[in-house]
């Protein structure tokens, strides 16, 4: 914790993002399958032969190791990328390259479980928050920027806060304290 006692970790909403499919394809019932199956394909379970499949060709993208890792090569970090990103399973913490840093997370997250908090805002809405979210995030990035790289002082943080309180932070706050009474 800040001074010195137990810290708090914020727990998240649960997902990162979502895929969608456009409403005009949704007219073509058959493409709409098809689309579902290759959602369904990329995210294969950890270690299934789907999932084996997405790493590419043994020799080209990965090689195997005496362990039976697959260590992805430069070719295969170009060639496949990321395929994360559209669709992916269940998180695994699995590097088989720098295999304690699986432990290490294991244990980050173990311990930031038994201190997490949820957030009494998640799935209410604030009309301001969603009006001035860019401009409240640039305004944050700006500040924070500024004071990571030595423009500012960390004394500026206070300015920052009043900021954002007087452009929109303070009637964010108020939206949802409101929908936090009506529950």
């Amino acid at each position: 914790g800040h001074d010195g006692g137990r810290g708090v970790a914020y727990n998240e909403s649960g997902f990162f993002g979502f895929t969608a499919i456009p409403a005009k394809v949704g007219r073509d019932r058959e493409r709409v399958k098809e689309l579902l199956r290759v959602l369904d394909y990329l995210a294969a379970p950890f270690g299934s032969q789907e999932s084996i499949a997405l790493a590419g060709i043994e020799g080209v993208h990965y090689t195997v190791g005496p362990d039976g890792a697959r260590l992805t090569t430069d070719l295969g970090r170009k060639e496949r990328g990321d395929m994360t990103f559209p669709m992916n399973g269940v998180p695994v913490f699995y590097y088989p390259d720098q295999p304690e840093e699986a432990v290490t997370l294991q244990e980050t997250v173990r311990r930031m479980t038994e201190i997490g908090i949820d957030n009494p805002t998640q799935g209410l809405y604030s009309p301001t928050g969603t009006a001035k979210a860019a401009e409240l995030d640039q305004l944050y990035r700006d500040r924070m920027t500024a004071v990571i790289v030595g423009r500012e002082s960390f004394s500026a943080f206070d300015g920052f806060v009043k900021d954002w309180k007087s452009r929109g932070g303070d009637q964010i706050r108020k939206e949802y304290e409101d929908a936090l009474k009506e529950q």
